[in-house]
């Protein structure tokens, strides 16, 4: 929730409470959807914000290598999709929809982990315990979301039947993630 600005009561006050620091609130030109941030850059991601009824969001993300249908339950429409993506072990997911072919294209499926700027080292520069706090929450199980790219450079969300709980392969596979912003309509 982004903070309210209170109204300048006198004329002659300077504005310094209202004008401290960074604003909260980025303009569209501070960041740029092909912009990609590594492991040592953590400090520069951008906040995740809502722009033009676009959800703006920072991402770890994993291109799905590999989607194989599994299976269908026709009682209850649901198909099974066995996955495979870069930096993370395979997975299986159900979802209500079956995916179109041209959706299961490469490269045109994410894995993601939405970024969070309370992570340990997403606000300052790495040192040596900082970097092994991170390194071991990013080893942990995470939900993940399933994005799939349309025109423009914009995604959008395929929603699942369960949550998508994944994990990745290694501390190798951490170090070479990237963090990328992404445009959610």
């Amino acid at each position: 929730m982004l903070p309210l600005l209170r109204p300048q009561l006198n004329a002659e006050e300077p504005s310094a409470a209202i004008n401290q620091g960074p604003s909260p609130i980025s303009s569209e030109d501070s960041y740029s959807p092909g912009d990609v941030y590594d492991f040592h850059s953590l400090a520069r991601v951008p906040l995740p914000r809502f722009l033009n009824r676009r959800l703006i969001l920072p991402c770890i993300a994993h291109c799905v290598a590999v989607v194989h249908l599994k299976g269908s339950d026709p009682s209850a429409p649901s198909y099974m999709y066995s996955i495979q993506a870069f930096g993370l072990r395979p997975l299986e997911i159900t979802l209500p929809n079956k995916l179109e072919d041209e959706t299961r294209s490469r490269g045109s499926l994410q894995l993601v982990r939405p970024w969070h700027s309370k992570l340990p080292g997403s606000s300052a520069e790495l040192d040596a315990v900082t970097e092994e706090q991170l390194l071991s929450t990013l080893e942990r199980p995470f939900n993940a979301l399933l994005l799939s790219q349309l025109p423009h450079n914009e995604h959008k969300r395929i929603a699942s039947s369960t949550c998508i709980t994944v994990q990745p392969k290694g501390r190798a596979s951490i170090l070479k993630s990237k963090i990328r912003i992404f445009n959610i309509v």
